[in-house]
């Protein structure tokens, strides 16, 4: 019995790049754009998982949009009011680290080019929320009420990039 799954792991494994070969093969057309050329079996399924993306990424960039001039709407939106209540925006939020003790530091960014991280910050998970001067229910969220002093990042579990971001529009804040 082993040795017989044995072979047919040994020929599934040499006919394999056959087939990759053929869903994978890939042709450069007209301005840079790469086309996947998949056995029609399987256009079916990517074509319309295609679609399903590139009307999620339509309606995401619609709202970044709408919200890009004036910041602090969206504090006062419904959609904020669904997702987060009353709470700050980093209350929910924690970190996935292995071991039992957290890490001293937070990462450095959570997006990298256009690559985001696993579980990025309270503020890169949600492209609605914009760090600007002027919005200050925002930055409030981040100042401790009784000392005024700004929350540490290992305890809003922001990221290093949007933490120095919120030292700077809470020092103009202040300015203004």
């Amino acid at each position: 019995m082993a040795a017989s799954l044995q072979n047919i792991v040994r020929a599934a494994c040499r006919v394999s790049p056959v087939v990759l070969q053929r869903i994978h093969r890939a042709q450069t057309i007209q301005d840079g754009v790469r086309v996947v050329f998949v056995t029609p079996v399987l256009r079916q399924f990517f074509n319309s998982a295609r679609l399903a993306c590139e009307g999620v990424a339509a309606q995401a960039v619609e709202t970044h949009c709408r919200y890009k001039d004036t910041p602090w709407e969206y504090l006062e939106s419904e959609e904020y009011i669904e997702r987060y209540g009353s709470r700050p925006v980093w209350a929910d939020y924690r970190r996935n680290h292995k071991g039992g003790i957290p890490p001293q530091k937070t990462r450095k960014t959570c997006i990298r080019g256009d690559k985001i991280c696993g579980n990025p910050c309270p503020i890169c998970r949600d492209p609605n929320i914009i760090i600007h001067y002027q919005n200050i229910n925002l930055l409030q969220q981040f100042i401790s009420p009784h000392t005024g002093m700004v929350y540490d990042p290992t305890r809003t579990g922001v990221c290093m990039k949007q933490q120095k971001l919120l030292n700077k529009a809470i020092e103009t804040a202040r300015d203004h």
